[in-house]
């Protein structure tokens, strides 16, 4: 995602607001009032990196979408910091006698919750994307396979060839979509004979088409069994 004007533009509108609003009141200008201002104005401008660090660093739509907990986090620490130092704001300003450490205490656990919150949620959204790309990772040679020979079945035009190569499409298509380390020699061979299935098409030889489907559809259904007992073992 590009980088965008619009999210410092609003903190620095936010800013400016708040700190309007705060020094407009007409109360006394305590050290917890200055503190209060200065904690809701660091708030404000981490909205910023955390933003950035939502949107711009996922690469996938899971990604992406699971950036928007981590700015959900960041707005409602912006809210909690903003109502606590209104209150305390309100208070000091008042009655003049106020605990300066009590402001701070709210403040410092306040900013270490929400730490914990994005750090929790940005590793969320990493292994989230990680396991996406692990699992495209195992099921690319059978999606890539079923592509392959449906893109070779439209463009035969003789029907015995055509019902053949149907056939092992539609038993790749139905096929266990993921790969594992037991199944990568026989994958290999699967795509060596849909070569040969290819040859045998660009060559019009209905016979060695016939002949090399036969022999994909049992490859391919070794390959099935297997991935069927791989399971089983580790469930």
């Amino acid at each position: 995602m590009k980088q965008s004007w619009k999210i410092p533009a609003i903190c620095g509108i936010l800013m400016v607001v708040f700190n309007v609003i705060v020094f407009a009141l007409p109360i006394y200008k305590t050290p917890v009032v200055l503190i209060s201002d200065i904690a809701v104005v660091i708030a404000i401008a981490a909205q910023i990196p955390i933003s950035s660090i939502a949107m711009k660093k996922g690469t996938t739509v899971t990604s992406k979408v699971y950036g928007w907990p981590i700015i959900s986090v960041g707005l409602r620490y912006l809210a909690a910091i903003t109502a606590c130092a209104m209150i305390f704001i309100l208070i000091s300003g008042v009655t003049l006698i106020f605990p300066i450490w009590l402001p701070i205490i709210v403040y410092v656990v306040l900013y270490g919750a929400a730490g914990i919150g994005l750090i929790a949620a940005e590793s969320t959204r990493n292994y989230v994307e990680e396991q996406d790309i692990r699992h495209e990772e195992k099921v690319g040679f059978m999606r890539k396979l079923y592509a392959e020979t449906t893109t070779l079945k439209r463009n035969v035009t003789d029907r015995e060839m055509a019902s053949c190569i149907n056939k092992i499409s539609e038993a790749v298509r139905f096929s266990d979509p993921t790969s594992s380390a037991d199944v990568f020699d026989i994958e290999s061979e699967l795509y060596s004979i849909f070569g040969e299935i290819k040859a045998s098409v660009k060559a019009n030889d209905t016979a060695a088409v016939k002949s090399k489907c036969v022999e994909f559809q049992q490859l391919l259904e070794e390959r099935n069994s297997m991935c069927r007992i791989a399971k089983h073992n580790k469930a």
